[in-house]
């Protein structure tokens, strides 16, 4: 299920940009390259109108199936490495602190100042 969405969250991705990319701006935009192809390819009356409208569906689609990701992947077990190798080593006891047979040395305290 998880793979299925990915798959269709990439081929939204994809649209949206073909649909943004032939979209006319003020200024001409990518769709200015091609001339009025955006127009020609969906071959409808309102093409710019449809090229909209997809364009809103499309966003639409990549947001669901963004929160769709979302709610799968938090249910999928991912495995990690640094994990993985720490269950497999098992509990370990804390390395000494002091080598065994040597005591600890005495602390000597400093002289205190004199008083006045």
């Amino acid at each position: 299920m998880y793979t299925l969405f990915i798959i269709i969250h990439v081929i939204i991705c994809i649209l949206i940009i073909g649909a943004v990319l032939l979209q006319t701006s003020k200024g001409g935009g990518f769709g200015g390259i091609f001339g009025s192809s955006g127009e020609v390819i969906f071959s409808t009356p309102s093409g710019s109108s449809f090229i909209r409208k997809a364009t809103i569906g499309l966003a639409i689609g990549f947001g669901v199936t963004s929160l769709m990701l979302t709610v799968l992947s938090k249910a999928r077990m991912y495995s990690s490495v640094v994990m993985e190798e720490v269950q497999r080593m098992g509990p370990q006891s804390p390395a000494p602190s002091q080598p065994q047979g040597q005591q600890p040395a005495q602390e000597q305290k400093a002289p205190s100042p004199a008083k006045k």
